[in-house]
């Protein structure tokens, strides 16, 4: 691991993966190569791509990452013929996380990418040897989500920003969520982890969407997501995956704060 690897900090990982926030919008296979088999041109490449903030752009409440509706003439975002022909306009969930972890570890374009299904992308990482695996994560464990956590679960992969005080935890991931407007659209976004609106975890989440990215909010709700399947650790590969100090240090005392003290600290970019 290089010397400019080990001056890495949980903060510098945060700050990263807050630039795409409530401008980039959820793309099956988004982020991904064409052919869908390992990571794409943008996520090997430092910085955010301008293409995605074009796209949300150009988009409304109306748009759906399925491409199905009317308002859009039927048009199609889903891969074609084996090819994800929109894979440069977003990110899905493990693009947007292979991307962040990119922009965090390296320190030029067209190395090798780190996008691989989700719910291996935990897994992945520790068997990089950059961190640890665990199982026990979660409400009732003995582990409770801190900011810098990378947690793979069925079908999904995301980002934890911490535990508040009632347990619920605040977020970041590319999710199809619905919008204003009834359609699956979503993308990069602070989401909560909770039993009902009524956590503290909606309520920061809800705080910072609406203050530091008000096109988004105007489209989308804050997505409330269940305990149940956001800390279900199925099969082999799935978990809770935090990174070793070697591989990002934490000077600043991140990983010690609650999801409010963290984002007060360190926004979204407006």
């Amino acid at each position: 691991m290089t010397d400019k690897r080990m001056r890495k900090t949980v903060a510098d990982f945060l700050k990263t993966a807050l630039v795409p926030v409530g401008r980039t919008l959820y793309i099956y296979g988004g982020g991904w190569n064409r052919e869908d088999t390992g990571a794409g041109r943008e996520t090997r490449t430092l910085g955010a791509s301008p293409e995605w903030t074009t796209f949300f752009d150009r988009q409304d409440a109306f748009y759906s990452y399925k491409g199905e509706d009317a308002a859009r003439g039927g048009r199609s975002y889903y891969p074609h013929d084996g090819v994800n022909v929109y894979c440069h306009e977003g990110l899905d969930c493990s693009g947007y996380l292979g991307w962040a972890v990119y922009n965090t570890l390296e320190t030029e374009n067209g190395k090798p990418g780190y996008v691989t299904k989700a719910s291996g992308f935990a897994a992945m990482l520790a068997e990089r040897g950059y961190g640890t695996l665990r199982k026990d994560a979660g409400p009732g464990t003995g582990y409770r989500v801190k900011p810098g956590d990378i947690v793979s679960i069925s079908g999904h992969v995301w980002i934890s920003l911490g535990t508040c005080a009632d347990g619920s935890a605040v977020i970041l991931h590319s999710t199809p969520s619905e919008s204003r407007a009834g359609q699956p659209g979503g993308g990069v976004q602070i989401g909560a982890v909770g039993d009902s609106e009524a956590c503290e975890a909606y309520r920061v989440a809800d705080l910072y969407m609406s203050r530091f990215c008000p096109e988004w909010y105007r489209r989308y709700p804050v997505a409330l997501k269940p305990e149940e399947v956001y800390f279900s650790f199925p099969g082999d590969e799935t978990g809770c995956f935090t990174f070793d100090g070697h591989v990002l240090a934490d000077p600043d005392g991140i990983r010690g704060m609650k999801p409010a003290e963290l984002l007060k600290v360190q926004p979204p970019a407006d």
